[in-house]
């Protein structure tokens, strides 16, 4: 009876302090506040070209002072960051827009917009992105083949982010997809990302007033993207172009238009589009924070005056697993704990 109760004691023991190590950080992370998660940051905006002789909006230094005091993790850019990318001279003045960004030393991707190719006299030349690609470099996160700087993905605190060219085989009606960005595309889609997040220039969803001819070339750019989309789970589009804010859920993606950066402003319409319940749509400068915590991706559009124009939260914790018990789980577990514990204890004395 004796060595049975020394037996059972040490069992006792080494079970309760097992019982203690698998259940204290559970109940910890069942009781903690998103507060005590660590939150990842990006900002998404476009547009930050300027009108008529200007390279570059004088508005965007503003921007980018703003949006630096979120402590932002990464910047993504929607495309069109100077009037005329075809002409070297302005890039260097980006360049200085953006000094902030650079000396906190913030990751920085883009997208490719139309203007990224004009020249001084509004003239493309082959779609030239050669004075683009030589001022920015890409090449650390370019390592699937078929992957080239202008159309691009890579990996950040669990989001899969996706940079598409639809500045290539583009006119003002019509948008076709090279058969090489297409096989990439699809090649990258199939390895299967838990939450993605895509950026490119031309939208899907157009409701510019002063240009309806781009509602046509949004429906092609739509019927391009949107099933691979929802084929492959797409979470959020941010695009640009349309120099104005715009959100939609179609299929259960959202897609933003954040052409807010600083380039003359455009009118919406929401009659006759297609504009529908449910979505938001201003014309003013602004910008996207977005913060991932505690498995959501919850964005701000914040105007320059500070105000929060937009916002929206997003589900993302199915990129990680559930915690091991949660909710009434933890209590029935934990009932069930006591009891055995209290068992051991009974047969313990019992065996004295």
């Amino acid at each position: 009876m004796k060595q049975l109760g020394l037996l059972l004691d040490w069992k006792f023991r080494y079970t309760l302090c097992a019982l203690l190590i698998l259940l204290t950080p559970t109940w910890c992370n069942a009781t903690s506040s998103a507060q005590d998660d660590a939150e990842f940051r990006f900002i998404a905006y476009g547009d930050t070209r300027g009108d008529g002789s200007e390279s570059v909006s004088p508005l965007h230094v503003d921007i980018v002072g703003l949006y630096i005091q979120h402590d932002p993790d990464l910047i993504i850019h929607s495309g069109d960051m100077v009037n005329h990318g075809g002409e070297s001279y302005q890039w260097p003045l980006f360049n200085d827009s953006m000094t902030a960004v650079w000396e906190l030393g913030i990751p920085f991707y883009g997208a490719a917009g139309n203007h990224e190719v004009y020249t001084d006299v509004w003239g493309v030349s082959d779609d030239d992105y050669s004075n683009y690609l030589d001022y920015f470099d890409y090449t650390d996160v370019i390592d699937q083949p078929g992957e080239t700087e202008l159309h691009y993905s890579f990996d950040m605190d669990g989001i899969h982010f996706i940079i598409l060219n639809t500045v290539e085989e583009w006119t003002y009606n019509d948008f076709t997809c090279s058969t090489a960005q297409m096989n990439w595309l699809e090649d990258d889609l199939a390895a299967g990302h838990e939450f993605i997040v895509v950026a490119f220039h031309n939208p899907a969803w157009s409701i510019r007033a002063d240009r309806p001819e781009r509602w046509a070339q949004a429906e092609s750019i739509r019927n391009t993207f949107h099933s691979m989309f929802i084929d492959n789970g797409v979470d959020i589009v941010f695009n640009g172009h349309d120099h104005c804010y715009y959100r939609t859920v179609r299929d259960g993606i959202f897609y933003v238009i954040t052409g807010g950066g600083g380039a003359p402003l455009c009118e919406i319409q929401t009659e006759d589009t297609v504009w529908q319940d449910g979505d938001v749509g201003f014309s003013d400068y602004h910008y996207c924070l977005a913060k991932v915590a505690s498995g959501l991706l919850s964005v701000e559009v914040y105007l320059m005056n500070g105000t929060v124009a937009d916002d929206f939260d997003l589900d993302v914790s199915a990129a990680s697993p559930p915690p091991l018990f949660e909710g009434t789980t933890l209590i029935v577990v934990g009932t069930v704990v006591v009891i055995a514990l209290l068992v051991i204890v009974a047969l313990r004395r019992r065996a004295q």
